[in-house]
C-alpha cells in the first residue's frame, strides 16, 4: 500500500464484520455510474447482498471475506469499531463475490493488498489453481493489470454488466 499517516490493515473479516462490509459494499454500488448498470440493477444487488443466505454461508465459511480497516488509533471509538474501507467476498475460495474499496481510498493500494491476501490464501492454503470473477466495467482495467484475462464476452445479468475474467495462480 501506498504510505499514509493513517494505519490501514488488511485482514480476514470478523464474525461482526459482516453487516458492516455488506454496507460498504451497498454504498459504493450505489454511487456507480449508470453507465455501468441498467436500472434494475439496484434492486437485484440489494436483494443479494442482504439475503440472509449470504450472512450464513459467510458464518459457516462457505464465503470468505478480507477487509480493509482504518484503525481507530489517535480517535476516541469503541473497541472493534476500526471503520471498513475496502472489502472482498469470495464464494468458495476461486470467486470474488464482492470486491469495493470507498472512493475517497482508491489509488491506494488497498485493492491491491486485498487481492494480494486473497490470491496467496487462496493458492497456499486451498490449494487452488485460479481465481474468477465477474468484472464491472469500472474494475475491468484493475483485473487486467493484475493479469486476468477475459474467458467469455461482456454479459448482462440482473441489470449488471459484466465480464467474466480468470487469473491462474
Amino acid at each position: 500500500m501506498k504510505k499514509s499517516d493513517e494505519n490501514i490493515r488488511i485482514e480476514f473479516g470478523k464474525k461482526n464484520d459482516w453487516g458492516r462490509a455488506v454496507d460498504l459494499a451497498w454504498d459504493v454500488f450505489c454511487e456507480a455510474s449508470a453507465d455501468q448498470m441498467y436500472e434494475d440493477a439496484p434492486y437485484y444487488f440489494h436483494k443479494f447482498i442482504y439475503d440472509p443466505m449470504m450472512k450464513k454461508l459467510y458464518e459457516q465459511g462457505s464465503v470468505q471475506l478480507i477487509v480493509a480497516k482504518l484503525e481507530s488509533k489517535g480517535r476516541v471509538l469503541p473497541i472493534n469499531s476500526d471503520e471498513i474501507i475496502g472489502m472482498l467476498a469470495t464464494k468458495g475460495s476461486s470467486h470474488v463475490s464482492l470486491f469495493f474499496v470507498k472512493k475517497e481510498y482508491r489509488n491506494r493500494g488497498i485493492g491491491s493488498a486485498l487481492m494480494d491476501m486473497l490470491e496467496y490464501y487462496a493458492k497456499a492454503e486451498e490449494g487452488a489453481d485460479y481465481l474468477t470473477v465477474n468484472a464491472a466495467i469500472g474494475a475491468k482495467d484493475f483485473y487486467l493489470k493484475r493479469g486476468y484475462n477475459d474467458v467469455s464476452e461482456t454479459k448482462t445479468l440482473n441489470g449488471i454488466i459484466f465480464t467474466p475474467m480468470e487469473l491462474l495462480l
